[in-house]
């Protein structure tokens, strides 16, 4: 979304939106450890201090896959923030012609973005669950009945770094 339109900064570690790229599929695999542990505060988990970030990130992550309540919220959380933004551009901008996951959670996480297209599905998004079912590779993923063509983009960090350096 251009930023002649917005310069919201919310999109950051204490929003649950990722940051690091990780090979796990849930969101605190994309945080950074410092997010990790900004949000272990911010939803009252008691990590043992005496561990490294490396080492909380991990118990962070075996808290999320053995169904920690708290963890589960966080992920709820990430997914509506996600859908609240794409909500509001959908009624400023008058419509969407498509849809766009990319980098960390958007290119991996085929449950993230099914639960951010169903939340969606009120505005006409509509997603072609064998498609969906990718990992990382350019690909049209919406239904033929979707009101707006939905897209994974991968993202090649490598190269906008490269062009930022010149």
């Amino acid at each position: 979304i251009s930023s002649s339109i917005t310069s919201d900064k919310r999109f950051n570690e204490l929003s649950s939106i990722p940051f690091d790229i990780k090979n796990n599929l849930t969101v605190f695999d994309y945080l950074s450890q410092e997010g990790v542990i900004r949000f272990a505060k911010l939803f009252n988990l008691e990590l043992d201090s005496s561990l490294s970030k490396a080492e909380k990130l991990k118990v962070v992550q075996e808290l999320f896959n053995d169904g920690n309540e708290k963890c589960k919220l966080a992920q709820d959380k990430f997914i509506r923030t996600v859908v609240d933004y794409i909500a509001r551009y959908y009624v400023l901008l008058g419509g969407c012609d498509v849809l766009c996951f990319t980098a960390g959670i958007g290119e991996n996480s085929k449950g993230v973005r099914a639960e951010i297209v169903e939340k969606l599905a009120c505005l006409g998004f509509k997603l072609d669950a064998e498609a969906n079912d990718v990992r990382g590779e350019f690909r049209k993923i919406s239904a033929e009945d979707s009101s707006a063509l939905i897209y994974i983009l991968p993202t090649d960090e490598e190269l906008m770094i490269a062009r930022d350096t010149l």
